[in-house]
C-alpha cells in the first residue's frame, strides 16, 4: 500500500491458496489491511512484490476481458448510476461477453435469468437502484456478479449497514453459491458470529502484520481469534465463540437456580447487565443470605428475600425488586 510517497508493507512472505470452491472470510481489526488485500487478490490493485496466480496463470498477464470472466467484485460503495434499473444492472454483468454494441444474445439472457432465479429478484427488475432498500440493492449487486458467470466472487463487507434478516439472507445466498454453484467466494467482514457460522476457512489478519489461516473452529481452539480480537473491553467466550463486553465487576450477588434451563440464559444476562452476579444456588454458602431467584417458566420468577417471597412475570420487575432490596440495606 502506498500513500503520499510512503510505502507501507502490510504483509511479507504471504502465501495463500484457494484449492476448492467454498467461502473464505477475510477478518481482522480496522486498519489490518482487509480491503487492501481483497483489492490485490481481485486485481483492483497490484502487490508491491510477489505474484497472483489463477490456475497457474499470472493475473497481471490477463487482459481486462479475461479478468472479468474470471473474477466478479461486489463492493460496499453505492453505485454511481443510481437511476439504472435492476434489469440494466444485470445486463452490465454480461459486458465481458458482449460486443461494444452491448447486444445481448441468448446465452446472455440465460445467464441473467439464472441469476434472477437464484437471487429471487424478479419483482425488482423495473425498479431503479435509488428506489431499493440497502438489502435489496446488495442482493441485486450479487445477482449482477452471478450474471457475470465468474468462478471467483470477491465481496467487501457485504452485510454492512444491513439489518439482521438481510444479513442472514445474504449469507444464506453465499453459502448456496459455494455449495451448489461451485463458486470460490472471498469476503471481508467484521461480523464474527456470521463468519463462524458460514466460513469454510478464515484468513485472519492482525494489526502487526501476522496472518493466520484455518477453519473457524481451529482458530478458536488454538487461541488465534482471542489473540486478535480480545482487549480490555472485549473477550471471547471459548465455549461459544461469541465476543462479550467486559463490564465492571458486579457489586451485588444473588442466588439463581441455573439448572432450570428455560429462561435461565436470559435471566442471567439481564442480571449481569443490571449489576448482579448470579451464583448457582447449588453452590450457595450457608453463611450468606443473598436473595434467591427461582425460574418458574419463560415469563415467571419467584424471588425469595429473607423470609418473604414475591412472584413477578417480567425481568424488569425482578431487577427492580432486587434493586429496592439492596438500596434498603445502605
Amino acid at each position: 500500500m502506498q500513500s503520499n510517497g510512503i510505502v507501507k508493507y502490510l504483509f511479507k512472505d504471504l502465501s495463500l491458496q484457494m484449492l476448492h470452491p467454498g467461502i473464505i472470510c477475510l477478518m481482522g481489526p480496522n486498519g489490518s489491511g482487509k480491503s487492501t488485500l481483497l483489492r490485490n487478490l481481485s486485481g483492483l490493485a497490484s502487490p508491491l512484490q510477489g505474484e497472483l496466480l489463477y490456475d497457474s496463470c499470472p493475473l497481471k498477464d490477463l487482459s481486462t476481458s479475461q479478468k472479468a470472466k474470471l473474477i466478479s467484485i461486489v463492493l460496499t460503495e453505492m453505485p454511481t448510476e443510481t437511476e439504472l434499473t435492476v434489469s440494466a444492472l444485470l445486463a452490465l454483468g454480461r459486458y465481458p461477453y458482449s460486443s461494444w454494441l452491448g447486444i445481448l444474445h441468448l446465452s446472455d439472457q440465460r445467464a441473467i435469468e439464472k441469476a434472477i432465479d437464484i437471487t429471487g429478484i424478479g419483482h425488482l427488475l423495473e425498479m431503479k437502484l435509488s428506489q431499493l432498500s440497502d438489502g435489496e440493492r446488495q442482493i441485486c449487486m450479487i445477482a449482477r456478479a452471478l450474471a457475470q458467470e465468474t468462478p471467483f466472487i470477491f465481496l467487501d463487507e457485504p452485510t454492512s449497514f444491513l439489518d439482521i434478516p438481510n444479513k442472514l439472507k445474504i449469507m444464506k445466498l453465499l453459502k448456496y453459491l459455494s455449495a451448489f454453484e461451485g463458486k470460490y467466494i472471498v469476503l471481508a467482514t467484521h461480523d464474527l458470529d456470521l463468519a463462524l457460522d458460514i466460513a469454510d476457512k478464515i484468513w485472519l489478519l492482525s494489526l502487526g502484520g501476522n496472518f493466520y489461516t484455518g477453519i473457524p473452529e481451529d482458530l478458536v481452539l488454538n487461541g488465534n481469534f482471542e489473540k486478535i480480537f480480545s482487549s480490555q473491553d472485549w473477550s471471547m467466550d471459548f465455549n461459544t465463540g461469541k465476543m462479550n463486553l467486559n463490564i465492571p465487576e458486579n457489586t451485588y450477588q444473588v442466588y439463581l437456580n441455573k439448572n432450570q434451563q428455560e429462561g435461565a440464559v436470559w435471566t442471567e444476562k439481564a442480571l449481569k447487565k443490571a449489576g448482579f452476579d448470579a451464583i448457582d444456588f447449588a453452590e450457595r454458602n450457608a453463611n450468606t443470605s443473598f436473595p434467591r431467584i427461582e425460574i418458574l417458566g419463560p415469563n415467571a420468577w419467584k424471588i425469595y428475600i429473607s423470609d418473604t417471597f414475591s412472584d413477578v412475570n417480567t425481568l424488569e420487575q425482578l431487577i427492580q425488586k432486587l434493586k429496592e432490596y439492596y438500596q434498603g440495606l445502605k
